[in-house]
C-alpha cells in the first residue's frame, strides 16, 4: 500500500490517513498497550480485542475499530439496534444488553460517532411510552378491579400481544 500526501501532516493527521487507507483496504489498525499495534483483517478485526471507549469518551474519529457500551435510558436495546443495523459496517458488531438495557457496539470511530447521534435522537421520553391515570371508583372494590385488569393482561399477552414493561396497579380502599 502506496500512500503520498501533497501536503506536511502532522502525526494525527498521518495516523487518521493510514487507517483510511487501510480501511479501504479491508485492514484495521488495533491497539496492543501503548506501545505496540496489531494489523489484521477487518472482518475478523471485532475478535482482536478493539480497545473499549468508556461511556462519555470521545471516540477517535476516522477508521479505528472500538467498542463501546451504549446505556439507553429510555427506549429498548431491540428497538434501537433495529434503527442502527442499516449504518453498522459489514465487519461491524451490534448485539443488545436487554437485562442493562444498553447495547454493546464495535465499529469504527466515526460510524460509532454517527450512531450516537441517531441513539441520542430515539432515546427520548415518550408520552405514548407511559402515562399515569388515577380512577375513582364508586361502584367496585378496587383489589376487584385489580385482578380483573390483571387476567385480562395476562389474556392479552397470551394471544401473542408484545408486552408493556410498566405497568402498575395501587390499591387504596
Amino acid at each position: 500500500i502506496n500512500f503520498r500526501s501533497q501536503t506536511v501532516l502532522t502525526l494525527d493527521e498521518a495516523i487518521a490517513a493510514l487507517d483510511s487507507v487501510l480501511a479501504i483496504n479491508n485492514i484495521t489498525v488495533i491497539p496492543m498497550g501503548d506501545k505496540f499495534l496489531k494489523v489484521v483483517q477487518s472482518a475478523t478485526g471485532k475478535q482482536e480485542g478493539p480497545r473499549l471507549a468508556p461511556d462519555g469518551e470521545a471516540l477517535p474519529e476516522g477508521d479505528s475499530f472500538v467498542t463501546q457500551i451504549i446505556p439507553l435510558k429510555f427506549a429498548e436495546a431491540q428497538e434501537v439496534i433495529g434503527a442502527l443495523q442499516p449504518y453498522l459496517h459489514g465487519y461491524g458488531f451490534l448485539m443488545p444488553l436487554t437485562k442493562s438495557n444498553a447495547i454493546l457496539v464495535t465499529d469504527t470511530g466515526n460510524n460509532i460517532n454517527r450512531m450516537l447521534e441517531i441513539v441520542h435522537f430515539v432515546d427520548q421520553p415518550s408520552a405514548l411510552r407511559m402515562q399515569t391515570k388515577v380512577y375513582v371508583l364508586k361502584h367496585a372494590k378496587a383489589a376487584d378491579v385489580v385482578q380483573r385488569l390483571q387476567s385480562i393482561i395476562q389474556e392479552t399477552l397470551q394471544m401473542g400481544a408484545r408486552p408493556v414493561s410498566h405497568v402498575a396497579f395501587e390499591v387504596a380502599d
